[in-house]
């Protein structure tokens, strides 16, 4: 039992640019995703530090594998109960004024890692909703 999740936004009248830090820059990422020491930079490890809960410590780890500026990172992506370790892939196209942006997330393996994937399709959903609005205030004050 196999599962990958796939999502795909276009952000209109946003910047390739833009994009791309909200999505490698630490301090950009603590704003709409969760605090972090992400550096986007093949071969790093880093972790996300989310709310902890009664089961839950909070911490998500992986390790860079890809950083291609403007054109797709990818890591891999770990927490105490996914039993295998999956992997998030973003890619980024511009096309005229707009980007689109590309979330795919695999690796997930057996009943409970599938079971896992269901909430991390929602997981996701929330996070493009949160990077748009981030990124929707940000537009007008990017450095380039």
């Amino acid at each position: 039992m196999h599962k990958t999740i796939h999502k795909k936004r276009i952000f209109h009248g946003i910047s390739i640019e833009t994009l791309w830090q909200a999505l490698t820059e630490s301090q950009k990422l603590e704003e709409w995703f969760m605090e972090t020491n992400f550096k986007a930079q093949e071969n790093v490890s880093f972790e996300f530090f989310d709310s902890p809960g009664v089961k839950w410590k909070g911490l998500y780890y992986g390790e860079i594998i890809s950083s291609q500026p403007m054109i797709n990172i990818a890591y891999s992506w770990c927490h105490k109960k996914l039993k295998h370790t999956t992997y998030v892939w973003w890619k980024l196209e511009s096309r005229g004024q707009d980007t689109i942006l590309e979330l795919e997330h695999s690796g997930f393996k057996g009943f409970m890692d599938y079971y896992y994937s269901f909430s991390y399709s929602n997981f996701w959903n929330d996070k493009l909703k949160n990077l748009l609005l981030y990124v929707s205030q940000k537009q007008d004050k990017v450095e380039i």
